[in-house]
């Protein structure tokens, strides 16, 4: 099993705003938002999820996930929000209840490899991710490496060795642009890697 303690100390930054659980998914909610929205939390963990999930991931994309990223699904997080949707990493959703709590599910692994990925994406590519800014991607490739590419061209324009360098590189950038409440300091600025 992955140590996921950095990452998880760096997505805890905001829990002086608040931490809550949900009762319905389990997701752990860091970082009261009233700026974003009236129930908005700033970094959304999701309880991890098992094999058969995973069986249901892949049946659905009809590919293997990369044992990395069954890792992270698994072991430590169902998918993450990080500073609202500035970033999102997507995974396992069981339903598209709409109540408030019920809502507190990753975006769909599946719907974005089914519907949302590039034309020009080869199999060997797992879309995992996307940034607000502009609806940028992130993809995994099967030697694990994570790729930063545009919404409607797979291009890698980017890459990192690993989901958990990724994760802290992304995690001190981004603070870096948001103030101590998570309010984006220069609202203008752009919020991709690149």
């Amino acid at each position: 099993m992955k140590d996921y303690s950095e990452i998880k100390e760096l997505l805890l930054k905001f829990s002086f705003l608040g931490i809550e659980n949900s009762k319905s998914t389990g997701a752990m909610l860091i970082g009261r938002a009233p700026h974003i929205a009236e129930n908005a939390w700033l970094n959304r963990l999701y309880s991890p999820i098992d094999k058969i999930e995973i069986f249901k991931l892949e049946d659905g994309i009809n590919k293997k996930i990369p044992a990395s990223y069954v890792d992270f699904l698994t072991d430590f997080s169902n998918g993450l929000n990080i500073l609202g949707d500035t970033l999102c990493l997507f995974g396992y959703r069981s339903n598209y209840m709409r109540t408030v709590d019920f809502s507190w599910q990753p975006y769909s692994l599946v719907s974005l490899n089914k519907y949302d990925k590039p034309r020009n994406s080869t199999e060997d590519m797992l879309f995992i991710g996307s940034y607000d800014w502009d609806g940028s991607l992130l993809y995994m490739t099967t030697d694990e490496k994570i790729h930063f590419c545009h919404t409607d061209d797979s291009t890698s324009l980017f890459v990192w060795d690993s989901l958990s360098s990724m994760l802290i590189s992304e995690l001190k950038r981004l603070y870096n642009i948001f103030d101590s409440h998570g309010i984006q300091i220069d609202d203008t600025q752009v919020t991709t890697p690149i």
